[in-house]
């Protein structure tokens, strides 16, 4: 299998839930940096910023989610170490978005790529341990699967 873009991947899971969620699929405007994408909506005024990003318990599953790795036998999950990376990682993006430079109204979609934990029935059961710094988003929203389908689906968290 070649190796996937994270930041393509993660977009077109957002742009599949967005329109479950709202009924209206959004245009990419333009890809930037700080947030990643500039969106449009029709029903919308103004675009706004998305950034992205994808939660793993640790580097080797991201890299086994990617097809970054050769080969692998097993991987063993563990809801501490999911846990304490997605924080950090919640946490670094909401620190970082105090600096990014744009006049509309950001979002942060965040893909819950792991293996183990990616449906909305462990979202649920993680969820009291899920902490959200002080940040410039608008929403905060989780791109998680539903358990019925595997479709993507948007869990607003702020």
């Amino acid at each position: 299998m070649p190796k996937v873009d994270s930041k393509a991947a993660e977009l077109a899971r957002f742009f599949s839930a967005y329109q479950k969620l709202t009924g209206l699929p959004p245009t990419l405007v333009q890809h930037r940096d700080r947030p990643d994408f500039e969106l449009a909506v029709l029903s919308c005024t103004s675009p706004f910023g998305l950034e992205v990003c994808g939660a793993y318990q640790d580097e080797t599953e991201a890299k086994i989610m990617y097809w970054a790795v050769p080969s692998w036998d097993q991987f063993e999950g563990d809801p501490h170490l999911f846990l304490g990376a997605f924080n950090c990682r919640i946490a670094d993006t909401s620190a970082k978005s105090h600096t990014y430079d744009y006049p509309n109204k950001m979002h942060l979609a965040i893909w819950l790529g792991s293996m183990l934990f990616s449906t909305t029935n462990d979202v649920a059961a993680l969820r009291p341990a899920i902490v959200v710094p002080p940040n410039a988003f608008t929403h905060i929203w989780l791109i998680d699967e539903d358990p019925r389908d595997y479709s993507p689906v948007l869990l607003d968290i702020q």
